[in-house]
């Protein structure tokens, strides 16, 4: 039969429980109960030269303001490699070696409670906080990933996923962090698996001509103060990167914990990312955010609407179902917006602002960016930016004006040395 998901009948009054059938989880059922009309009726189906299957399965989507029934072509299977088992199980005891160094209670391969997930290591913090971390080094689909993360919270568990591809489903969609595809040997064996992505800092900058990121509301320069979560690369003063050792005991003693922010401008995207509890209190303060979102894009509760449209027989699969102009949001940011492009002259700098108003949220926030009590954060002497201007170990100057005096003393002699030549050139 053919199923129209337009109507609440299915096109099938006659046949009672065929919503229930065809929306059972595809691992309670026959995988090849449903097939693409395309590929019944004419033996084409787009997504088969898209890494998908002519198999279909059923989801909740939002289109707008509603939600409605679509059908999705099921992936085709990929089972891991021989090497990326031996990389996932290398990994899997470097965690749980990570823990154990620390005296943190660690069992590998645990099994939730109700019996409905399995984690790769299951760490357990002094105070309780629990962290099921889980390796992914092969493909998997974006469904399994929230089920799965989704079922670990219900265990009373932090869901974290380890990947090694900045492309992997898994990124934004739960805690996360990416390491370096490397052999599982040197894994083993204890090379340093660096977290590239995953782990951002809280950064705050007053947007005038010199500063370094460019204007998020894309007004130019405002004279308003901006916040967003870096890289630590991005970071001014730049902060180190992080192991995946020393994430895994940061995340169990709560020094770093999970945050989901929803991205500019798009209701139900956003980022996951690890944090600093200090900069998170700091961020609250400044957005007066307190919700514990997880991300989840529908909770299932939410009304079906039913459009009464025919139904269709073409595939579409593959195709756009976005307005023109509007992409999907990037994914594995390496940094939010690019800073000025290198070949850019920088504009001439700045005195000191004879105004430095900082709001009591603000003011705490940059405190604790700058590790200093918030009465000495005062602005810096050349572009008007917060620094630990008074105190002991206090400056006048921050890093990056620094920077440019430095550069400016080591050009200033070969300039006088040039006038003079051309002074002396044309009185001869």
């Amino acid at each position: 039969i053919a199923v129209n998901l337009n109507r609440s009948d299915l096109g099938h009054p006659e046949i009672d429980g065929l919503l229930d059938e065809i929306t059972t989880a595809v691992s309670d059922r026959d995988p090849h109960m449903l097939e693409c009309l395309s590929h019944r009726l004419h033996g084409v189906c787009h997504s088969e030269h898209r890494g998908k299957s002519r198999w279909m399965f059923v989801r909740r989507a939002r289109s707008g303001s509603q939600v409605r029934w679509v059908a999705a072509h099921l992936p085709v299977t990929h089972r891991a490699s021989a090497e990326q088992g031996d990389q996932r199980r290398a990994t899997r005891d470097r965690i749980a070696s990570a823990a154990a160094a620390h005296d943190l209670d660690v069992e590998v391969e645990a099994r939730t409670p109700d019996g409905h997930g399995v984690m790769d290591a299951l760490v357990t913090g002094p105070d309780g906080v629990r962290v099921g971390w889980k390796i992914q080094y092969s493909p998997v689909s974006a469904g399994s990933v929230r089920r799965r993360s989704q079922t670990a919270r219900r265990n009373d568990a932090i869901p974290s996923w380890v990947v090694n591809d900045p492309d992997s489903e898994v990124v934004d969609r739960a805690p996360w962090a990416r390491v370096d595809d490397m052999p599982w040997r040197e894994i083993a064996n204890g090379r340093e698996l660096v977290v590239r992505s995953g782990v951002r800092h809280l950064q705050m900058w007053c947007c005038t001509r010199r500063a370094v990121w460019p204007c998020p509301d894309g007004r130019g320069p405002c004279d308003a103060w901006h916040h967003d979560w870096l890289p630590p690369a991005q970071c001014l003063p730049a902060k180190p990167h992080m192991t995946i050792d020393e994430l895994v005991v940061s995340t169990a003693y709560g020094r770093h914990v999970p945050l989901f922010v929803r991205a500019r401008g798009r209701r139900r995207s956003g980022h996951h990312l690890w944090v600093d509890p200090r900069e998170l209190a700091a961020w609250r303060d400044l957005t007066g955010s307190h919700d514990a979102d997880t991300g989840d894009e529908d909770d299932g509760t939410e009304e079906i609407t039913y459009t009464g449209e025919p139904i269709e027989f073409d595939c579409h699969a593959g195709e756009s179902a976005r307005p023109p102009g509007r992409s999907r949001a990037a994914r594995d940011l390496a940094a939010p917006p690019a800073p000025r492009p290198a070949w850019m002259p920088d504009p001439p700098p700045e005195p000191g602002r004879a105004r430095f108003r900082l709001s009591d949220a603000e003011r705490r926030a940059a405190a604790v960016l700058l590790h200093c009590p918030g009465w000495e954060v005062g602005p810096c002497a050349g572009c008007g930016e917060p620094v630990h201007r008074y105190g002991r170990n206090a400056g006048q100057y921050c890093g990056t004006c620094r920077t440019h005096m430095a550069a400016a003393r080591r050009l200033e002699p070969s300039l006088v040395r040039t006038r003079k030549l051309d002074a002396g050139g044309a009185a001869a």
